[in-house]
């Protein structure tokens, strides 16, 4: 990949609290994006400059504080890492992350604020399966990209999704034609390293009618100095009879905060399965979201965290089935020692018209 397209400062390091809508325009220029990334990115930035950060008055964030990071300081993205051409090439510390080769269709690998590596079997692209960065992406497949980026987390929703759309840098679209099956899973690597950086990746999965894939998205850090922040959304599009199984492993050092908004939207007669761990960071604020579409849709979620030290988990779950006959199924274990904290709220939403629906 050439170190053009992913996401360069318009200075060497520009802090979040320098940005305005000059040095916003600058990044979709440097970056050569299409019109309507650039625009996306343009409408975030104005939602973002008039939005607040939510107050601890919001019932959703009476018991997370996050008035003590500061903000303004925060390098808003770095210059592009040098891709490598092979997972061997890699730093050590993001090699062990990653499986022997033959049991993945697929590898994309983030450091920082730039894709540094992708791998994909050459089954894939005859089966037409799209795995690339979400701004490669779009140059290739301007249709599909619009057809499914920001329609399920919108960024004028509040100004995490609009941080998240403004800063966006990296990320990836995965996207599954219909009735294709993916033999092994694809794996989606997040890490980071710079000190101060925040970090802005937007994940796009969408299967098409009848197709099967298994997705791992990793986020993992091994400690640089200083504070780090991750500000991403992951949005998941399953059409009528699409089977995916998302595991999501959330091991950022104890210098990350992680905030997270990952929403799934399930067709007729689709299945997901979702495998979510956190076991890192210094604080996470994650909503996680399922909404069931279609009727004879399924989902299932398997949560799980482990906290230790002065670690703050919070998450926000939600099961919303909008027809009947549909079924969701959620289970959220954990453990705590030391002084670290956990916050949980749930929300069963079953519409008035969605009779012989089943939720747990």
């Amino acid at each position: 990949m050439n170190p053009s397209e992913t996401l360069a400062p318009p200075r060497t390091e520009v802090r979040i609290g320098a940005l305005n809508a000059e040095e916003i325009a600058a990044i979709s220029k440097r970056v050569k994006e299409p019109e309507f990334l650039a625009r996306r990115r343009a409408a975030a930035w104005a939602h973002c400059e008039k939005t607040p950060f939510p107050p601890r008055t919001e019932e959703l964030w009476r018991r997370t504080d996050i008035s003590s990071l500061k903000w303004d300081g925060i390098l808003a993205a770095r210059e592009p890492h040098v891709p490598v051409a092979e997972a061997d090439e890699l730093p050590a510390s993001l090699r062990v992350e990653i499986g022997p080769r033959e049991e993945r269709s697929a590898l994309l690998v983030q450091l920082d604020s730039s894709t540094v590596l992708i791998e994909r079997d050459p089954e894939l692209e005859k089966l037409g399966v799209i795995v690339m960065p979400v701004l490669e992406a779009a140059r290739a497949h301007p249709a599909l990209v619009e057809r499914y980026l920001g329609r399920t987390v919108r960024p004028d929703e509040s100004r995490f999704t609009a941080l998240a759309a403004a800063l966006e840098s990296g990320g990836a679209f995965v996207y599954v034609p219909d009735h294709v099956k993916v033999p092994r899973p694809i794996q989606l690597l997040f890490s980071r390293q710079t000190p101060d950086l925040g970090t802005f990746p937007h994940v796009v999965l969408a299967l098409a009618p009848g197709a099967d894939a298994a997705i791992i998205e990793e986020y993992v850090s091994h400690g640089e100095p200083g504070q780090g922040v991750n500000v991403g959304a992951t949005e998941v599009t399953l059409a009528q009879g699409a089977k995916l199984h998302l595991a999501t492993f959330q091991r950022w050092a104890g210098n990350v905060h992680h905030f997270g908004t990952e929403r799934v939207r399930v067709g007729r007669d689709a299945r997901f399965h979702w495998t979510y761990t956190a076991l890192g960071g210094k604080l996470t604020k994650a909503d996680l979201e399922m909404h069931l579409d279609g009727e004879g849709s399924e989902v299932k979620f398997s949560g799980c965290y482990f906290g230790n030290g002065t670690q703050h988990f919070d998450f926000h779950t939600f099961q919303n089935h909008n027809v009947g006959h549909t079924v969701s199924d959620l289970l959220f274990k954990g453990a705590l020692r030391d002084r670290a904290r956990m916050v949980y709220q749930g929300l069963i939403k079953v519409h008035k018209d969605a009779q012989r629906s089943d939720a747990y």
